[in-house]
């Protein structure tokens, strides 16, 4: 009964809207193919796409395990 009261009130996946700035660096963390280091960005290459963007974190236990980053 305990333990599904603890996962009830504690979801095991949520969704966030963050920053992109958080969402860029998870990527970059991640070594995304469009975010792996260049000569100009050696800590990884930022997101730099002209529109506007909306971006979002799926959490795991409290920990992220995934990252969106919607633009048009």
């Amino acid at each position: 009964m305990i333990r599904q009261l603890a996962l009830r009130w504690s979801p095991l996946v949520a969704f966030y809207e963050v920053p992109l700035c958080d969402a860029q660096a998870h990527l970059i963390a991640w070594r995304h193919p469009l975010h792996l280091p260049t000569p100009e960005h050696p800590a990884g290459r930022p997101y730099d796409r002209p529109f506007g963007r909306l971006s979002f974190v799926m959490e795991h236990e409290g920990r992220p395990a995934a990252v969106v980053v919607l633009a048009s």
